[in-house]
């Protein structure tokens, strides 16, 4: 099986050379990957991870991570938001996992509000057909 975040982090490695990864500190086997103020409510999930070794050192999530529980001493995380290791495990990689899922599109709020039309606009978008003014055709039938 192919996992997808190899093929990322390989892109990652070397198509941003200039931006550094950043190290997240493990303290007794718990790392806060979104600090407890930017927390958001919403539906939340934990789960454990078992990977084998497979050859990269990505740590793979659902939804958005917010904690994560490993023996590791740090993280990195990208600077694409993913997260890796440092190092791969040739025993295979095991953490439990604290994230926070999305709402679906249809039931989430909309990110910005809607635009408000000034009142000229919304009277000239609410005119009848037989109300607004006639325009030429742009072609004439023959």
């Amino acid at each position: 099986m192919a996992w997808p975040g190899a093929g990322r982090i390989r892109w990652e490695r070397w198509s941003e050379p200039g931006r550094a990864n950043q190290a997240v500190p493990v303290e007794n086997g718990h790392a806060d990957l979104e600090p407890s103020a930017n927390r958001r409510s919403g539906r939340h999930i934990n789960y454990h991870v078992d990977l084998d070794a497979f050859g990269t050192d990505a740590l793979f999530f659902a939804g958005v991570p917010e904690m994560v529980d490993l023996r590791y001493p740090f993280l990195l995380r990208t600077a694409t938001g993913s997260y890796r290791l440092g190092v791969q495990s040739p025993q295979g990689v095991h953490y439990d996992a604290y994230s926070r899922l999305e709402d679906p599109p249809e039931t989430s709020p909309a990110p910005y509000p809607e635009p408000i039309l000034p009142l000229r606009a919304r009277s000239d978008y609410l005119q009848t057909a037989a109300a607004r003014p006639a325009k030429s055709p742009i072609w004439r039938a023959p």
